[in-house]
């Protein structure tokens, strides 16, 4: 009898350590899982938008301050059998919105929007320009004037981006877009942008019409560490 007892108390201590390994496996496996942010979605006649969220910010701030760049990232979809074009994407948490890439969607197909690395350019760096161009006049030999329009053609490489400096980073990474890829930036954001914040964006389809959704922050691309214990 006091035998049985003992073989019943092991087994229980066995069964007992074995379910707390497990525990403790699940605890490990989800640490480093990605909390998911689900896109907003939203149909107008064959156009469908899927999964439009904002790009997790880079850097350490994990926002987007008031007055930076913010790109969108989404996945337009035409089940029609005409193609269409986005015309244009507007918010009122930003002043202006940049597009660049494959505005035009094919007939039963789809483009995708990209996230893209936004730099911000300071007004310290464009002004640290301006002495550059100045110096030319300050030397008086001929050589030095002549390379005058060398200096000033510089500002040119921005040329057909509306705000300056700040949208020099995606006119530089549209010529690495491929087919079927665009760039979506909302310029100036009136407002900051923070995880679980969302805003309200615009999009104009030339043929299909206007279509609103309620964009969310997405989530960030690097798993969370493992939790204390």
């Amino acid at each position: 009898m006091i035998a049985r007892q003992r073989r019943l108390v092991i087994g229980t201590a066995l069964l007992v350590g074995t379910l707390s390994g497990c525990a403790a496996g699940q605890v490990t496996q989800t640490a480093d899982q990605v909390s998911a942010v689900n896109g907003a979605s939203g149909n107008i006649g064959p156009i469908a938008v899927r999964d439009a969220m904002l790009a997790y910010p880079a850097g350490e701030e994990h926002f987007y301050p008031e007055g930076s760049s913010a790109v969108l990232t989404l996945t337009i979809v035409n089940t029609g059998n005409l193609e269409d074009r986005l015309v244009a994407v507007e918010s009122p948490a930003a002043s202006s919105v940049k597009l660049d890439g494959a505005t035009t969607i094919p007939a039963r197909s789809a483009v995708r929007a990209i996230a893209t690395e936004v730099t911000e350019t300071t007004t310290s760096a464009a002004s640290s320009s301006a002495p550059t161009a100045t110096s030319a006049p300050t030397a008086t030999s001929a050589p030095t004037a002549t390379s005058a329009p060398t200096a000033t053609s510089a500002p040119g490489t921005t040329g057909g981006t509306t705000t300056g400096a700040t949208t020099s980073a995606p006119t530089s990474t549209s010529t690495r877009l491929r087919a079927g890829e665009l760039t979506i930036v909302l310029e100036d954001l009136t407002r900051d942008i923070r995880p679980g914040q969302t805003v309200r964006v615009v999009f104009l389809f030339e043929k299909a019409g206007e279509l609103t959704l309620v964009v969310p922050l997405g989530a960030p691309d690097e798993p969370r560490g493992e939790s204390e214990h």
